[in-house]
């Protein structure tokens, strides 16, 4: 029961926090989320099947962009822009992963890289589509029911799908997936020898953490008001990682703990930047 019991407590907790604070806290409220959301996801890659990730800006920033342009540019509702951001994220995870997880350690390490340092600089080059270095502003605010939401209430409903995130991963944990997961890990060749096919579990892992970095980013677009190559810098990625192990790796509230960290810590500690 701790999965269930970890997702409402980052509920109530979230949305508790969300109408206190003002509208800067409220904004690093959000951001917490959202990185909370990507840490879950690449928990999945990282805590359950060993493998490691260190360009998972990319499917962030293609989220991001997916929902920027379909609720400004073509006007589709928020919602389903936001499932299609997962979708994409997820569809081009996988392609990446085909020959990416027949690699492993720092290969891996060096490929996914590359592939975040492929979407960077293609945001910036494809400026019929992206808008260039300048990005796409205006994103329009997110609606539910018919009703716009403020900040407060945005950084609410983040909460709310972070906290189903983490349920989900919770699923996955204690699902036959997540088993499979581990012992591909923990034993590869032993997990071959018992008839698990190891690429196709590293495989679904990938897919999985990149849909969840792709509706982070979904989310990550309103939140922000904007989305332009700046807003997704490699060291994002690094970030992302040291979320995942600040944390602790495989546990459920571990990407929760390290995105609190991570996105407070410099915060509380920016009154001493002059030292």
């Amino acid at each position: 029961m701790r999965g269930p019991l970890a997702g409402l407590g980052v509920l109530l907790g979230g949305i508790a926090l969300c109408f206190l604070g003002d509208g800067y806290q409220t904004y690093l409220l959000g951001l917490v989320g959202v990185t909370a959301l990507v840490g879950t996801g690449l928990n999945v890659l990282m805590g359950l099947a060993g493998q490691i990730s260190i360009g998972h800006v990319g499917f962030f920033a293609i989220g991001g962009y997916v929902t920027a342009l379909l609720t400004k540019g073509l006007g589709v509702s928020f919602w389903p822009a936001l499932a299609a951001a997962g979708v994409l994220a997820a569809v081009v995870g996988g392609a990446l992963a085909l020959p990416a997880l027949r690699l492993s350690g720092p290969y891996l390490a060096m490929v996914t890289l590359a592939f975040a340092f492929v979407v960077e600089h293609g945001a910036i080059e494809w400026r019929g589509l992206t808008g260039g270095a300048n990005g796409i502003m205006g994103i329009p605010a997110v609606t539910v029911l018919g009703a716009a939401l403020d900040a407060r209430t945005l950084a609410a409903a983040i909460a709310v799908v972070t906290a189903a995130g983490v349920v989900l991963f919770w699923l996955m944990r204690r699902s036959g997936w997540g088993h499979a997961m581990r012992a591909v890990r923990d034993a590869e060749t032993a997990a071959a020898g018992l008839g698990l096919d190891t690429i196709t579990i590293r495989w679904t892992a990938f897919v999985v953490s990149a849909a969840y970095a792709g509706v982070a980013g979904g989310l990550f677009a309103p939140l922000t008001g904007f989305v332009s190559p700046e807003a997704f810098p490699l060291i994002t990625s690094i970030i992302f990682v040291l979320v995942v192990m600040a944390g602790g790796q495989g546990t459920i509230a571990g990407p929760l703990v390290g995105a609190a960290i991570v996105t407070l810590l410099p915060e509380v500690l920016s009154s001493l930047a002059e030292y």
